[in-house]
């Protein structure tokens, strides 16, 4: 007796799970200032799946980016430009004399320490990246490595 069985359709991605790459969508900075008059400002992130276990073993990466007078995206990790401070649930941007509201936007990425990160298949590279690694890659590796898709999240979409 032969039997065979042919492959269904694919059906729908499911949601990212606990151990799973996650990313925000491009957030339009509004940013206050941290007391009255003050040239220190700041901006808080509700962040649910940011846990214990992800601050202990896993890494959060942001990226701030603009449109500049050319019309080219630019992005940048946010370290460069302000603090990134991170608690259970929460991140908060710190900028000191500096408003980075309306023109700047910011989106974070968390990669749980259960997630390994190497090389895209067919790059010809086994790397696997530390989280030291992913600290000091650019924005397009990351998104690259983890499978950020390009498509319509431009920073020049957002501003149309």
């Amino acid at each position: 007796m032969i039997v065979s069985c042919k492959k269904g359709d694919t059906g729908p991605a499911g949601p990212a799970g606990p151990d799973s790459v996650q990313y925000s969508k491009w957030t339009v900075l509004n940013m206050s200032p941290m007391d009255a008059g003050d040239t220190s400002f700041y901006e808080d992130f509700t962040v649910p799946a940011l846990t214990q276990k992800i601050l202990s073993k896993g890494v959060v990466l942001g990226y701030i980016g603009y449109v500049n007078s050319q019309n080219d995206t630019i992005v940048e990790n946010v370290s460069e430009v302000m603090a990134q401070l991170l608690a259970v649930g929460t991140i908060e941007l710190q900028s000191y004399y500096y408003d980075f509201s309306q023109n700047f936007f910011y989106r974070y990425v968390i990669v749980p320490g259960s997630v390994s990160i190497s090389s895209l298949p067919g790059s010809g590279s086994g790397n696997t990246y530390t989280v030291d690694d992913l600290k000091k890659m650019n924005y397009l590796q990351v998104s690259q490595l983890v499978g950020i898709p390009s498509k319509n999240t431009t920073l020049k979409k957002l501003t149309n």
